[in-house]
């Protein structure tokens, strides 16, 4: 159902619909650029399915990835910067879990450190320069118009929009903290 609220300024009716907000919480600004687009595409809601990750975390996501569909199909999803965590992973295989994803955590750490804040890679882990997140899919009932209203909001880092094909099970976007 779509909530509108319809208002009238000197003779022009304005037309503010309510989209609604799911899954992981986003701070202010990004929740309110994802409203925006969302209300641009006519659409009333949107689940985030990820958002800010401690290396830590983002290493759990890549064990589970390469434990549950292997680890070509995790060299698949991700950079060739996380390749070198995922090298850990397999260069350490029949350690234990705990283990591993210290070891892989310890590598995460490093590239992250050579990378700096202006990396253009993880930038859902300790992103400093913009907001990133993931949208899922299936949230989105027409795909069309929100990906053109992603590409039409100027808060939206066009280089860092991506759509979801092949590997990549959501749309990142990623929004300026400036």
């Amino acid at each position: 159902m779509k909530y509108c609220l319809f208002l009238l300024f000197n003779f022009t009716i304005t037309n503010f619909c309510f989209s609604q907000v799911t899954g992981l919480q986003l701070d202010d600004k990004p929740k309110r650029v994802l409203q925006e687009i969302l209300n641009e595409a006519g659409l009333t809601k949107a689940m985030v399915s990820s958002y800010k990750r401690t290396p830590l975390k983002q290493v759990q996501i890549m064990y589970n990835k390469c434990e549950d569909d292997g680890l070509q199909a995790a060299y698949n999803l991700y950079s060739s910067h996380a390749d070198k965590v995922l090298d850990v992973y397999r260069d350490n295989q029949g350690k234990s879990k705990d283990v591993i994803i210290a070891l892989m955590k310890n590598k995460l750490d490093d590239i992250l450190q050579e990378l700096g804040s202006d990396r253009k890679t993880m930038m859902h882990v300790g992103n400093t320069v913009n907001y990133a997140f993931d949208v899922a899919p299936s949230s989105i009932t027409n795909r069309t118009a929100f990906e053109t209203a992603v590409k039409n909001h100027s808060d939206v880092v066009q280089a860092r929009f991506f759509k979801p094909d092949g590997a990549e099970a959501a749309y990142h976007i990623e929004v300026s903290k400036n």
